[in-house]
């Protein structure tokens, strides 16, 4: 379960067991996240054993020279630990200059101890800091997401307009201005297989909860037939809203629950209304647009922006897939490979071309060539792909692969 609520090396040096501590260096980095503790030796391999965000603890057991332990220190600054708490006159008398040099050019709190301490005792008195804060934000965060149980009732159609608005008011007192609708969330269909627990969903629920709101968005969450899901009350800008949601997305998959051999999570949006009556019509959208973008996958998360993919989704075995793919495959490969081995730039021609509705002049502007130096890359294009790009029917095919092409069907 991942921490919810912050602790940080501040909090760690006001600890009972910390006393005898002295932070000697990285002071500018003493708001640093701790998400564990881990006691470690030089023998050991940081990259092992370290994710990143931990306190790590070491003895110095075994060093012969300033130089192993500073070595030590870097790899672990590599992994991006939140400090180092050393013991000294043990096994070491004093820390290296460099150390300390490395402690503060990185914000990397560098703790030591000067008496002799037991890293069990410090260990356990933060484990259970860490625990104990997690069980009262996770309680907290469980109590907000049964109270939006009602909002169940409101995706099956069985309130009215006057019973939704009174839950709401009770809900959010202040907001009255805004859009809704509504979003399904899951991770990306790939080969490893991952199950919902509450301790994970809670968890994404309180980080999607803070982000959504950064970006002028409320999310009030629920878990409705074994899906994560929530209704999103939009109270920004109308002309940014979508720019604000694609920033959900991808900060959602830059800071959190990304790792080596993980799915990234899909966040889809239905329709938006002003009306509440039309939030199970945007729930379907939702729901219609996660199947998309898993049957696809595809970077578009916004239902009214799928558009021909909805088309493509009538699809209904791999093989009709695979023969749209090894269409898309003619149209495009050749001038793919063809661009490799002469270094130049048909496809992006063909692209625009096709994007300005075969209009020359505004495709030449754009591309920032002149007129001639299009119709020669054009006349190559037509050679290459053995088509003709005035043919009514052709160019509607070869836009029509374009398109896919950039929607990620190759």
């Amino acid at each position: 379960m991942a921490i919810i609520n912050i602790i940080t090396i501040s909090d760690v040096l006001h600890l009972n067991a910390f006393s005898e501590a002295t932070l000697l260096a990285g002071e500018k980095g003493i708001s640093n996240e701790i998400s564990w503790v881990h006691p470690m030796e030089i023998w050991d391999n940081p990259n092992n054993w370290i994710d990143g965000g931990e306190l790590v603890f070491c003895s110095a057991l075994g060093v012969n020279n300033p130089e192993t332990i500073t070595n030590y220190f870097k790899k672990l600054l590599s992994r991006g630990i939140a400090g180092l708490a050393l013991q000294i006159h043990t096994y070491i008398e004093n820390v290296p200059q460099e150390m300390v040099d490395l402690a503060n050019q990185h914000n990397c709190p560098l703790i030591v101890f000067k008496k002799q301490v037991r890293f069990i005792d410090l260990s356990r008195e933060l484990i259970n800091v860490l625990v104990a804060n997690v069980n009262h934000d996770y309680y907290k965060e469980k109590q907000k997401i049964e109270e939006n149980s009602w909002m169940l009732q409101w995706l099956d159609k069985n309130l009215t307009d006057e019973e939704i608005a009174k839950n709401l008011k009770k809900t959010l007192p202040n907001l009255t201005n805004y859009k809704m609708f509504a979003v399904l969330i899951e991770y990306s269909s790939c080969k490893i297989s991952y199950h919902w627990t509450e301790g994970v969903y809670i968890s994404i629920v309180k980080y999607l909860r803070d982000l959504f709101e950064s970006n002028q968005f409320l999310l009030l969450p629920l878990f409705a037939n074994n899906q994560l899901t929530g209704i999103v009350l939009d109270y920004g800008k109308e002309n940014t809203w979508k720019q604000r949601f694609n920033n959900v997305i991808t900060e959602t998959n830059h800071n959190f629950m990304i790792s080596k051999g993980k799915p990234r999570l899909i966040i889809t949006a239905g329709s938006r209304w002003s009306k509440a009556e039309k939030i199970p019509v945007s729930y379907q959208n939702a729901k219609d647009t996660m199947q998309i973008c898993q049957q696809f996958h595809i970077d578009r998360f916004i239902y009214e922006d799928l558009n021909l993919f909805f088309l493509l989704s009538l699809i209904d075995n791999d093989n009709n897939l695979k023969c749209l793919k090894q269409f898309v495959q003619e149209k495009v490969n050749p001038l793919i490979e063809h661009d490799w081995k002469h270094k130049s730039d048909l496809l992006i021609t063909l692209i625009k071309y096709e994007e300005h509705y075969g209009n020359k002049q505004q495709t030449a502007t754009e591309l920032n060539i002149t007129r001639r130096t299009l119709y020669n890359r054009l006349e190559q294009i037509t050679t290459i792909l053995q088509t003709d790009l005035e043919d009514p029917e052709k160019r509607i095919t070869l836009e029509l692969a374009m398109i896919l092409y950039q929607n990620g069907i190759k």
